[in-house]
């Protein structure tokens, strides 16, 4: 009896050794972490809209691209689009200068 006595003593003490080494490494990291300034900013609450912006880099491309040859060798002297516009086939896109007798207008067709 005596035996099992000493037996649980030691359990209890061992225990009680293992909780207060526990308790001496997480208590000062848990004060020292507390214990860094803090900013916070305030504000009086008002009523208003939520927005959320997005800041990303990268390159855009279109799905779908339409190159555009002259099949005369003049200069552009008007376009008649502008950046963004929507053009569909034998719409007039640019004037050409006139370097023969008959004015010349260039449109977008089809090949």
């Amino acid at each position: 009896m005596k035996f099992k006595m000493r037996k649980k003593t030691i359990i209890i003490a061992g225990t009680a050794v293992c909780i207060a080494v526990a308790g001496l490494l997480v208590v000062p990291r848990m004060v020292s972490a507390g214990s860094s300034d803090v900013t916070v900013s305030a504000a009086p609450v008002r009523m208003g809209d939520l927005t959320n912006y997005i800041s990303v880099t990268g390159t855009v491309e279109s799905m779908n691209t339409t190159y555009i040859y002259a099949e005369v060798n003049e200069k552009v002297k008007a376009v008649h689009v502008k950046l963004g516009d929507v053009v569909i086939e034998g719409s007039f896109c640019a004037s050409l200068k006139r370097r023969t007798s008959k004015p010349r207008l260039l449109s977008i067709n089809r090949p």
